[in-house]
């Protein structure tokens, strides 16, 4: 149960949960020891060297996971990520302290470089969110490597958890019961700029970088872009569960090494 008052923040300044209330998402530096987001990348190596025979060492070794490392997902070195600073974190957004500690931080996604000559672009694929957009929980995104423009970090659509929220709100008792595989077909088409973003219009956008992240477009009332996650070991983004958000190319020269959780309340 949430409860009804909610305590003041202790690591965010109110104009940053503001602004994450505005955008969907707000960052944290640090939010936990760099020494600890690398040490969990030293094991994620050895473990998808022993599964896969992936080799740091080795460009030729580097290809597409089956699954995200196990492993390191259960090692004691996750310990140092729930920091006093990242747990605070995550009261700060939710109002509370009382929220259930999860079993993990989530699944490690190992994004490897595309082949050589990729050109980096907005996708026009993938786009999603996977909760409702009322503030009931968090998507949270840290970092256990440099991940730089280009790089693979996620890319999420700023003020979209508000854009979603209206829609729903324009729903009938009828289609707002219909599942959300339902919701998402329908809401990718819902305003032009979100077919355009999907590849749904007439016309494609031949500048796709500059239409949705060189600027923000009004959509039913709400500026919207697309912001482009990038970090260093033990940064953190908290996010609304509403954030809609997609996978991004790795046009760099190094893996993406990120994770990703989602932190439901009861």
């Amino acid at each position: 149960m949430v409860p009804e008052t909610k305590r003041a923040p202790t690591i965010f300044s109110t104009e940053e949960i503001e602004s994450f209330h505005r955008h969907g998402f707000v960052r944290l530096k640090q939010a936990f020891p760099p020494e600890a987001a690398l040490a969990l990348q030293d094991e994620i190596w050895t473990e998808i060297g022993e599964e896969h025979g992936v080799r740091r060492e080795d460009r030729g070794t580097w290809k597409t996971l089956p699954r995200s490392p196990k492993g390191a997902k259960q090692s004691p070195l996750n310990a140092a990520v729930a920091t006093q600073r990242f747990t605070g974190a995550i009261s700060d957004l939710l109002g509370y302290d009382g929220w259930k500690r999860p079993a993990t931080w989530g699944g490690f996604n190992v994004f490897f470089p595309e082949e050589p000559g990729t050109k980096w672009d907005v996708p026009s694929d993938t786009w999603h969110w996977d909760g409702p957009p009322t503030g009931e929980g968090l998507l949270i995104f840290s970092f256990y490597g440099d991940v730089r423009p280009g790089g693979g970090g996620t890319l999420v659509g700023d003020g979209s958890p508000r854009l979603i929220q209206s829609y729903y709100d324009s729903l009938s008792p009828a289609d707002l019961a219909r599942p959300h595989k339902f919701q998402r077909k329908t809401f990718l088409r819902w305003k032009p700029w979100l077919q355009a973003l999907t590849g749904q219009a007439k016309e494609p956008v031949a500048d796709r970088i500059e239409a949705f992240m060189e600027r923000a477009t009004e959509v039913h009332g709400v500026p919207c872009r697309v912001v482009e996650l990038t970090g260093e070991p033990g940064d953190a983004v908290f996010c609304n569960l509403g954030l809609m958000h997609a996978v991004a190319p790795n046009c760099s020269e190094q893996p993406r090494f990120m994770r990703v959780k989602f932190l439901f309340l009861d």
